[in-house]
């Protein structure tokens, strides 16, 4: 028992100083986020379409989804003819809401649209991906498109009780 002590007194316990925490802008912490799920929707789109890991009842990914499953299995397996004539449906999110990115036939905003050849999918997330990316960085964009992005990152980082301080009554946040 006196060796255990011993040993405890030889080695006092030493806290690890934490490195400051980086709290980074609003628009930039969304961007990212959904930056990184649109990469898992590309690995999911390729996987499926491309690699030939097809699920035969369709698995939902991070931004688009199966909507007009065409397939049959064929002994076990997906035929490639029959992924073609899938119908995805393609969204972006920015924290937890769609934004709006097209109108449909009758001319009202719409958060989705259908490709109608899942060939379009992976062309059509790396198009978003580089929009993104373009929001983010801030070169070479519509500013309403910015203003768009930044509006809903703030609606959703909005918290769902007033904050608390005397002289404070209403969030403040960064660009």
């Amino acid at each position: 028992m006196s060796f255990i002590v011993q040993i405890a007194r030889d080695n006092p316990v030493v806290k690890a100083v934490k490195a400051p925490k980086v709290v980074l802008p609003i628009l930039r912490s969304y961007a990212i986020a959904a930056l990184e799920r649109i990469e898992q929707s590309i690995s999911d789109a390729k996987g499926r379409y491309e690699l030939g890991h097809a699920y035969a009842d369709p698995k939902k990914s991070q931004n688009w989804k199966v909507i007009a499953n065409a397939a049959q299995k064929v002994v076990g397996e997906i035929s490639k003819n029959a992924l073609r004539k899938q119908t995805d449906r393609v969204w972006l999110n920015v924290g937890q809401s769609k934004i709006v990115i097209g109108k449909n036939q009758e001319r009202k905003e719409v958060d989705y649209f259908d490709l109608t050849s899942s060939a379009q999918l992976v062309p059509t997330l790396e198009q978003m991906k580089a929009m993104v990316e373009a929001v983010r960085d801030g070169a070479g964009v519509d500013a309403e498109m910015v203003y768009t992005f930044h509006s809903m990152a703030i609606a959703r980082s909005i918290g769902p009780s007033r904050p608390k301080g005397e002289g404070v009554n209403t969030y403040a946040y960064d660009a």
